[in-house]
């Protein structure tokens, strides 16, 4: 447990440098790594339907081993870009794929989308989430360089402002998380870095496999909350209008936000089990319902912040 508490402090350590505007910051790529080696037994219990007999799970810890040893930032990507919904997945012509199985690797074509980090990442860690209509060929979970040959990404235009004065524009001036949209043009991954291929069971484990990717997330919604309130309470203190009962109602509502929050992180905490492997996962349950309050009531939050504001000016 002092472990599983340790981590989230640095969570909330980093967290802070972004104000928690990063929603795929550095460190959350590893937590998919963790999520892996956690979920490793479910992996070992099977076999690849495009590879005969051959099982991936060992590459998962020969992986996490690489990556500690070099000190990696992994993008994770799991989205594919949008296409007719009306047709099957078969036909899904951005839909990721196996095109080529070789013996020592495979060759994949297609895209992903959302591919958060991956410009400012050394890997990218990526899955296919499980569609009921598609083909095994689809079903992969790999890891490949960024600058591996046949990678193309796409970004979106800058937001950020490099070279700003950081007083005015302190989150902006540190620069951004880019996003991109993810080419595979022939990309060669060798056996080593595949941890799924060809088995459609494995698809259903992405929710479990980021459990703790997701418990990072809510973290970050506290870490910001936490931000929002003490942006509004300095504003308070500084034009004396705590008195104000509006004003203090509406400082009252984020403090509310930021509390339920924090009750959420900590609860899924304390109800902590082990998984198959041993390795401590928080309450799925409270992490899920966490994330849901913190999107909900987050535009309530910051409306009421600017009000606050509002009336304290």
């Amino acid at each position: 447990m002092e472990e599983l508490l340790g981590r989230r402090r640095m969570i909330e350590y980093t967290s802070i440098k972004t104000a928690g505007t990063f929603g795929r910051p550095p460190d959350l790529g590893s937590t998919i790594g963790m999520g892996l080696l956690a979920r490793k037994p479910l992996f070992a219990d099977t076999t690849s339907d495009l590879a005969g007999d051959t099982n991936f799970a060992d590459n998962i810890d020969s992986y996490i081993e690489h990556a500690r040893r070099n000190n990696l930032i992994a993008a994770e990507v799991l989205s594919d870009p949008q296409a007719d919904r009306s047709v099957s997945s078969y036909d899904h012509p951005g839909l990721l794929r196996v095109t080529q199985v070789l013996e020592d690797g495979v060759i994949v074509n297609g895209a992903k989308s959302v591919g958060s980090l991956s410009a400012q990442a050394n890997e990218i860690i990526f899955t296919n989430f499980a569609r009921p209509d598609a083909p095994p060929e689809a079903y992969i979970w790999a890891a490949t360089p960024v600058n591996a040959d046949g990678i193309v990404l796409i970004c979106r235009e800058g937001v950020g402002h490099p070279g700003a004065d950081p007083f005015d524009h302190p989150i902006a001036s540190r620069g951004e998380e880019s996003d991109q949209l993810i080419i595979f043009n022939d990309v060669f991954l060798p056996n080593e870095r595949i941890f799924n291929l060809g088995v459609p069971k494995l698809g259903i484990l992405y929710g479990p496999v980021t459990v703790w990717a997701h418990w990072h997330i809510l973290t970050r919604l506290w870490v910001k909350s936490r931000i929002i309130v003490g942006a509004a309470q300095s504003v308070v203190d500084a034009l004396g209008t705590g008195h104000i009962p509006a004003v203090r109602s509406m400082v009252g509502e984020l403090m509310e936000y930021e509390q339920a929050l924090k009750a959420f992180v900590l609860a899924a905490e304390n109800l902590a089990t082990p998984v198959e492997s041993g390795i401590l996962s928080p309450d799925v349950n409270l992490l899920t319902a966490g994330r849901l309050y913190g999107l909900e009531a987050y535009p309530t939050s910051s409306i009421c912040c600017r009000r606050s504001v509002a009336r304290a000016s």
